[in-house]
């Protein structure tokens, strides 16, 4: 990744920032040792660009501890099923036992994927309007920790689809998903700090970029 991408973002990178610090930050770390995306982008930026969000919403450790074990569990079916899954239970199982994670942070993370996975970009969802999609993340309002963690996940993988994704062959159907998913995050969301901070975030994501500052 460029510097001046990283500059341009204002984000934090890798242990040297004390990512370290959080209880779960080494387990995500050495499962994502070596990945990157087809442009090259190691697959951890994406909890570390996460974690500069959530302290910037100034969450409590244990949300952020959450937000950075959710690959493991995103599309994990607790009751033994697994379909197109990042992990088979077996190989979750080398990494983390989920059924021994602090009460308080398993609460975090399984709210976070049954709200992460309620509305998903596929083509049986392109043509969700706002209310179509609100209508699948009922009662997420009660659940403002959640809110903030999705906040993080969806700001940083649009940057990402801004950055990187151009080419996608759904690039009109993602740019619509991730637009509809921060809208109704910033409308449901009681912090009129966090709804500014969504703006300022896209604000930057949207000022023009050079030649040199995209792969």
């Amino acid at each position: 990744m460029k510097n001046s991408v990283k500059k341009l973002y204002n984000l934090k990178y890798g242990k040297g920032y004390g990512m370290n610090k959080y209880k779960y930050y080494n387990v995500i770390d050495s499962f994502y040792k070596g990945m990157s995306t087809s442009k090259g982008v190691p697959y951890i930026n994406h909890i570390n660009e996460g974690i500069s969000h959530l302290e910037n919403m100034k969450v409590q450790d244990n949300v952020i501890n959450a937000f950075i074990l959710h690959p493991f569990v995103q599309c994990v079916n607790l009751k033994g099923t697994y379909k197109d899954c990042l992990l088979t239970e077996k190989e979750l199982e080398k990494h983390i036992n989920i059924f021994e994670i602090e009460p308080e942070i398993a609460f975090e993370l399984l709210l976070y994927r049954k709200y992460a996975n309620s509305y998903l970009c596929r083509e049986t969802t392109d043509n969700f309007s706002i209310h179509d999609a609100y209508g699948y993340l009922k009662n997420l309002n009660n659940y403002q920790t959640t809110v903030k963690m999705l906040i993080a996940d969806k700001l940083q993988n649009f940057k990402d689809f801004l950055l990187y994704r151009q080419d996608h062959p759904r690039k009109e159907f993602l740019n619509r998903y991730f637009t509809i998913w921060l809208n109704i995050l910033a409308n449901i969301s009681e912090s009129t700090s966090i709804r500014d901070y969504i703006d300022i975030e896209l604000a930057i994501m949207n000022q023009p970029k050079t030649k040199k500052e995209c792969l």
